[in-house]
């Protein structure tokens, strides 16, 4: 799955606009929105709606997520027998999991680590849900 920076970029050129221009149309720096596109910030809702109000998509195209009824028949279609039984919001989960490649890797290394530290790590994450 492209990030979010990758599509930004690909409709920017797709108008054929600069950085500087395409900045400038949102109100942002020209730096800020390099950073969107090379994927070392992510846009804010406001801004994505700019972006995707001045590329004239929707946000579902811009962002690439889809809705979370047509994860689960596309799932369902694709992987039929196997996830019969599977929660819908388990089967929305494993879509995300399945188009994010650096999640992907980080799980996978997770998925590795040693049950003990695993079960640590596990308090480590629901303690940061909570601080939210």
């Amino acid at each position: 799955m492209q990030h979010i920076g990758d599509r930004i970029k690909f409709y920017r050129k797709k108008l054929n606009m600069s950085q500087a221009s395409l900045a400038k149309e949102i109100n942002l720096s020209r730096s800020t929105l390099a950073k969107y596109e090379i994927g070392e910030r992510i846009p804010d809702l406001v801004t994505l709606g700019k972006l995707a109000a001045v590329f004239s998509i929707g946000l579902e195209e811009l962002t690439g997520i889809k809705a979370p009824g047509e994860i689960v028949r596309e799932i369902q279609k694709r992987y039929g027998s196997q996830v019969e039984g599977i929660r819908e919001d388990l089967l929305e989960q494993l879509y995300i999991l399945k188009e994010n490649t650096k999640l992907q890797e980080v799980l996978v290394k997770l998925l590795k680590t040693d049950p003990k530290r695993l079960r640590d790590l596990i308090k480590v994450i629901e303690l940061l849900i909570e601080m939210k």
